[in-house]
């Protein structure tokens, strides 16, 4: 009786919407100016799964998305769009989980010199992904919210100002787990920008701050946090030189504190300096010059990886690290399309007790025309020498290729270097990546395409440091059929945050309590068709397999989703119809995998509400 009397109270709310839409079409007032539309959407959907209790009931739904302003629309607009259970199984999402929330935002007084906005959103049981580098991400479920405030300043003759403030928070169960993973932050960010007896000025301030726990399979340690809490605030200004030239100059004081895996870091200040000025004298010759100085080295790196989305970590550098970066370059077109550029790059660094110096020279050639009517490269040839003696040369080189040869499309391209340096004076890396694509139409209705790419990057000084991934795929298209599908693999060394593992790119200067090792492989098909017109038929298989390893806890990973669906558009009326199958285990977690299988049969209609 209660099972029924909820369905009978979820139609009567589908119908009082209606009811309600239907009502909003008088007109408020003189100054309020309204356009709305939606899809109302009902039918019958089951689930079943290993940890949760099988579930049959009639559902309904709906998106819309409302429009208008006040007064004018330079005064106040706003768009408002709430959906309700519109993330469910098989439908156009595609997606585990019911979900429903709004999304909203509104533009005030943008014909002023006083225009600010507002925006607002929020979601419930919705899907999500927790991060792991190279293969497909973990899928979470949970509820999340985050809302915007902006306003500026604009008064002709006097200095800007901009104000914006931003905030989220999420929290999200791990299919195949007891973690549950959650994340706050906020954001401030005040700009100010000038021009004064041609000097271009501009001020800035930042302050945010994040939390996130760490799930225990990945730290090894139970309810593990990571706290983190940044501000910076500089300066830049700019101003035209002789010559077709210019000058800028900037400075940026940053600062950090944070709680990661155990260890507790604040008070790291880094003040940053830096100075460029550019020269065209004439339409071939371009010369360039600049200098950057640091007066925190850890810092500088540590801001490489807030930068990519982690946390900050302990760096070991010694109590007092510093560095100044000195350069110079030129380039001439010896033609249209042949050239070449040459640098000069001058390092000195204080840290671990020790300073250490580095010269970089580098040249380059490049030939933007096609070769033999295939091929464009650039050669980089790399020389650098330490104070202590050391050497080493280096090259770097581009090629892009790509040409139809009779029914044959292909493409590709291809970049490799080696010794290229890094932030330390003492590292270097070596990095290559590859692509290729090859296509033909068969028949006048029957296409293929293929193709695969990759990269490895490492530290060449340490090992245990590269990362590798490679990834295939190919498609058949006849008609309204197609057939696609596709394999990669990846393994390497990331840096573990609240929102999962990151490849920073610095891990050989991280500590090995702060890395985790990875290693997966993954593929996918899926098919669609359109035998009759409007009729649309999808499925797509996908299967993960991934290993983490970390200090103090390893895991096997896996993950396999089954999604296919049917959907009958006739005019504003369709039907649609599907089933999903969904499995994620974690070996890490000590708890069994999760399955969830669920299908779904429905029909929904557009309304054009006013």
């Amino acid at each position: 009786m209660l099972k029924h009397l909820k369905n009978g109270l979820r139609v009567l709310a589908g119908v009082s919407l209606a009811a309600v839409a239907a009502m909003a079409q008088i007109q408020v007032g003189s100054n309020l100016h309204l356009t709305a539309s939606g899809n109302l959407s009902a039918g019958y959907s089951a689930n079943y799964g290993d940890q949760s209790p099988s579930a049959h009931e009639f559902d309904v739904g709906g998106d819309a998305s409302v429009n208008g302003y006040y007064f004018a629309p330079s005064f106040v607009s706003f768009n408002v769009m709430p959906y309700y259970n519109q993330s469910r199984a098989n439908s156009n999402y595609q997606s585990i989980s019911d979900s429903s929330g709004v999304n909203s935002s509104a533009d005030l007084f943008t014909g002023t010199h006083f225009p600010g906005s507002i925006g607002y959103t929020k979601n419930y049981n919705s899907t999500g992904s927790y991060g792991i580098v190279g293969t497909p991400n973990f899928t979470t479920h949970g509820n999340g919210q985050g809302y915007s405030i902006a306003w500026s300043a604009l008064e002709p003759g006097l200095p800007t100002l901009s104000v914006t403030y931003m905030a989220g928070s999420g929290s999200s169960d791990i299919y195949g787990t007891s973690a549950q993973s959650s994340s706050s932050n906020n954001n401030l960010n005040l700009r100010s920008t000038y021009t004064v007896a041609g000097f271009r000025l501009n001020g800035y301030f930042n302050h945010g701050s994040t939390h996130g726990n760490i799930p225990v399979f990945l730290s090894g340690v139970s309810d593990e946090t990571s706290n983190s809490s940044s501000h910076s605030e500089g300066f830049d200004l700019g101003h035209l030189l002789p010559w077709n030239g210019s000058f800028s100059a900037s400075y940026l004081r940053s600062s950090y504190s944070s709680h990661y895996l155990g260890t507790n870091s604040s008070g790291n200040t880094t003040d940053t300096v830096t100075t460029t000025a550019s020269f065209r004298p004439t339409l071939r010759l371009s010369l360039s010059t600049g200098m950057t100085y640091s007066d925190n080295l850890a810092g500088s790196l540590n801001q490489q990886i807030t930068a990519a989305g982690g946390s900050p970590v302990t760096i070991t550098l010694g109590a007092d690290s510093h560095s100044i970066n000195v350069n110079g370059g030129l380039s001439y077109a010896i033609t249209r399309d042949l050239g070449f550029q040459a640098n000069v790059n001058h390092v000195d660094q204080y840290y671990s007790g020790s300073n250490q110096g580095a010269t970089y020279l580098s040249g380059t050639m490049y030939y933007n025309r096609k070769l033999f009517n295939l091929f464009t490269f650039s050669v980089t040839a790399l020389d650098s020498a330490t104070d202590t003696g050391n050497s080493a040369f280096g090259v770097q080189g581009n090629v892009t290729a790509g040409r139809k040869f009779g029914a044959w499309e292909t493409s590709g391209t291809f970049s490799y270097g080696q010794n290229v340096q890094t932030l330390l004076a003492t590292y270097t890396t070596s990095y290559m990546s590859y692509n290729a694509s090859l296509g033909r139409r068969l028949t006048r209705r029957l296409s293929w395409n293929s193709g695969f790419s990759g990269s490895h990057s490492g530290f060449s000084q340490q090992a245990g440091t590269s990362s590798h991934n490679e990834s295939y795929f190919t498609s058949l298209g006849y008609r309204m059929y197609n057939l696609s599908g596709g394999y990669s693999t990846s393994n390497g060394v990331s840096v573990l945050t609240a929102n999962g593992l990151s490849s920073a790119g610095i891990t050989a200067v991280i500590s090995p309590l702060d890395q985790v090792s990875y290693n997966g492989r993954s593929y996918n098909v899926a098919a669609s068709a359109t035998p009759i017109k409007k009729l649309v038929l999808g499925a797509s298989y996908a299967n993960s397999r991934s290993d983490t390893s970390s200090s103090t806890i390893s895991s096997l990973n896996r993950t396999t989703s089954l999604n296919s669906q049917a959907r009958y558009q006739f005019r504003r009326m369709g039907i649609m119809a599907g089933y999903t199958k969904f499995w994620q285990g974690i070996s890490a977690s000590g708890v069994p995998a999760a399955g969830v299988s669920s299908y779904y049969v429905g029909i929904s209609r557009w309304i054009n509400i006013f």
